[in-house]
């Protein structure tokens, strides 16, 4: 039997642990095969036959993970939230469990746990899902830095290729063609990358996605590309600009559009929270963003661009701590972990 409390509970799972959950498998009951090596690096995992409740289950659970490892990408559906390097296992990423099942709901996936659908909007199963595309959406300097990466100097490279992408007035198209390139160089190690908590640089060719690069590096990496552009992460001031009046009056009419859409996504939170405690269910952050965000889909609110606004984009601009006096109320009951 599935712990679905304990599951529900995490903010993100491994890519393949989520799909035996659509499935109503206990993940820890797959055993990984002592034959998994032969599938070479960066493969896998690949779990022993008997593991499986049945034959028929075990085809379906690599049916399942197959189309999942497809839709998992960091413009979604399926949303990756360790972002995505050449050769990375996506099996093994860790994703969103509500992204996931609403994924294989769209898809008219049979017999999905009711625990899942549980936090999902009801109107999930007849809707189309409408990821947000934009490579803007994932910031990893935003939502997953650690204390021990706050070293002066040191940045994701994800935030350098957006800020050289918004400095040139790239689409975003461009700017994923310009993250590709980089995660390239990073597994050849052309673009050195810098361990987070020491600073210094990787001897051999580092895959981790979210260690660390100098101005220096992303540009001596430019310059060997030949680039026409440099990256200078230091903020610019009005008096560099032509136009700073014009600009400045676009910057406050985007400021104002973007503060617009912030009601409706708390209203919608908090009703959400409330009908989800009436059941005995205390939703994590996640899905309460992501059901948020199909609400305001379905609503027809967008953002500024007019683009679906994604969960991860309402959940870091209107839902900061709204769930943390929940969690903390929880968290002191006597009978906690029972």
């Amino acid at each position: 039997m599935v712990p679905w409390k304990l599951w529900l509970s995490l903010p993100h799972v491994k890519l393949w642990e989520a799909v035996a959950l659509v499935l109503d498998i206990e993940p820890s009951r797959l055993r990984e095969s002592n034959d998994a090596w032969m599938m070479g690096p960066g493969k896998g995992p690949v779990f022993e036959h008997r593991s499986f409740p049945s034959p028929a289950k075990r085809d379906d659970f690599e049916k399942a993970l197959n189309f999942a490892e497809r839709a998992a990408n960091v413009a979604g559906p399926i949303y990756l939230r360790t972002g995505l390097a050449v050769g990375m296992n996506k099996r093994t990423a860790l994703v969103s469990l509500p992204e996931v099942a609403a994924f294989f709901v769209a898809c008219d996936w049979p017999n999905i746990p009711s625990q899942l659908l549980a936090l999902l909007p009801h109107s999930a199963a007849l809707e189309p899902l409408i990821p947000a595309t934009s490579p803007r959406d994932f910031r990893p300097w935003e939502t997953l830095n650690a204390p021990e990466a706050h070293i002066e100097g040191l940045f994701f490279y994800h935030q350098a290729a957006r800020e050289i992408a918004d400095v040139q007035g790239w689409s975003d198209s461009r700017l994923q063609a310009l993250l590709d390139a980089m995660a390239s160089a990073i597994n050849q190690g052309a673009l050195r990358t810098r361990d987070r908590k020491t600073g210094l640089v990787f001897r051999t060719p580092n895959r981790d996605v979210l260690s660390l690069v100098t101005p220096d590096d992303v540009n001596n990496w430019l310059a060997s590309q030949d680039a026409p552009y440099r990256w200078d992460p230091s903020p610019h001031s009005a008096s560099d600009s032509d136009q700073p009046a014009v600009v400045s009056e676009a910057v406050k009419q985007r400021q104002t559009a973007e503060e617009s859409w912030k009601p409706h996504a708390q209203k919608m939170a908090w009703e959400f929270i409330k009908e989800q405690e009436g059941l005995g269910y205390y939703p994590p952050q996640d899905t309460v963003s992501d059901r948020v965000a199909a609400l305001m889909r379905k609503a027809g609110i967008f953002g500024f661009d007019g683009k679906p606004l994604s969960g991860g984009t309402i959940k870091r601009h209107a839902l900061k701590g709204i769930l943390s006096a929940k969690k903390k109320a929880l968290s002191t009951k006597s009978n906690r972990g029972n």
